[in-house]
């Protein structure tokens, strides 16, 4: 280690964000593998980065020029990324991996529900996470052949561009192999969903229990699980990725479909009886998430006959057709 090195919280942010020189990085993971408590400094610390990086969209938002008090904008900046942060302190599990001769500490983020969170790995990768999505991955890339991630929800990557080092995003399914590019991946076992979709560069999608097969994707294409299958096809709508505008836009889909996004939006059980009414027509549209589960539900009025009701203490909403 570099004895004229200071590791302290800005060294450590720079770190956090991929701006380090490689010896600088190696500097750090010497730092943080040389005692227990720097190891502990450095997962407080990535805990902190990441709670902020999930309040940032709201947090940094300008002030409405209505509001006169601009104190209150900070006493709410102040409170979000304390309720961000205790809700990542029971959602995100920090640990170490022990290797020969090295210490890779390892993150864990999850999501909540109705929030959207844009994380930068050590290699300089962008990642946005959709609501509800977990991903686990390495606090340095540094000793490691490939650049590897586990992804349970929906994540959009721009991968920084490094032939040596595969970056892999490891799913319940398949392994996605990419070799700097853009893509989108939905991936969530609860729901046996599992979708990549490629804008630029390239990908390889690989099966755990189908050795040595791979789909290559090219641009503006897609590979889709349905029916047990996979499909490879066009993309043929865009919009659906503006999830991480904070947009939910879907097309020719089904009110049941729709239902299971919104639960997973917004955090909350919507119970309905089946009726082919509400199925029989697939739907097309688009709105802001943060306008709330009650705009959307009315949205969803102006084509379907249907009135809901919530019952605040079980924090569900049931729907009747009519």
């Amino acid at each position: 280690m570099n004895p004229g090195m200071i590791v302290d919280k800005d060294t450590l942010y720079l770190y956090f964000s991929g701006l380090l020189t490689p010896e600088e990085v190696s500097d750090v993971m010497a730092w943080a593998t040389a005692s227990e408590e720097n190891m502990a400094t450095l997962l407080r610390e990535r805990k902190l980065f990441d709670a902020i990086q999930l309040a940032d969209d709201k947090v940094f938002a300008p002030a409405p020029r209505r509001a006169r008090r601009p104190v209150g904008r900070y006493i709410y900046r102040f409170a979000f990324v304390l309720a961000v942060l205790a809700a990542l302190t029971l959602a995100l599990r920090q640990f170490t991996d022990v290797f020969p001769d090295r210490a890779v500490a390892m993150s864990c983020i999850t999501v909540p529900a109705g929030e959207r969170a844009q994380v930068t790995l050590p290699d300089g990768t962008s990642v946005w996470l959709n609501s509800g999505t977990t991903m686990r991955y390495p606090a340095s890339f540094e000793h490691s052949r490939k650049r590897e991630v586990t992804v349970d929800g929906q994540v959009y990557l721009d991968v920084a561009h490094d032939e040596r080092h595969p970056f892999i995003v490891h799913t319940y399914l398949a392994d996605v192999e990419v070799h700097g590019t853009v893509f989108d991946v939905n991936a969530k076992k609860q729901d046996r969903v599992f979708e990549t979709s490629l804008f630029e560069g390239k990908v390889s999608v690989s099966l755990p229990h189908a050795e040595g097969k791979r789909i290559f994707l090219s641009p503006d294409k897609k590979l889709t699980l349905r029916d047990n299958k996979l499909w490879l096809s066009d993309i043929d709508d865009y919009d659906v990725y503006k999830w991480k505008e904070g947009l939910y836009c879907f097309r020719d889909k089904h009110f049941s479909d729709i239902v299971r996004d919104l639960e997973r939006y917004y955090g909350k059980e919507i119970v309905y009886e089946a009726d082919p009414r509400l199925e029989k027509d697939a739907l097309t549209g688009k709105f802001r998430i943060k306008d709330g589960l009650d705009y959307a539900l009315q949205i969803l009025q102006t084509s379907l006959r249907f009135d809901y009701s919530r019952d605040q203490e079980n924090n569900k909403i049931f729907i009747t057709s009519r």
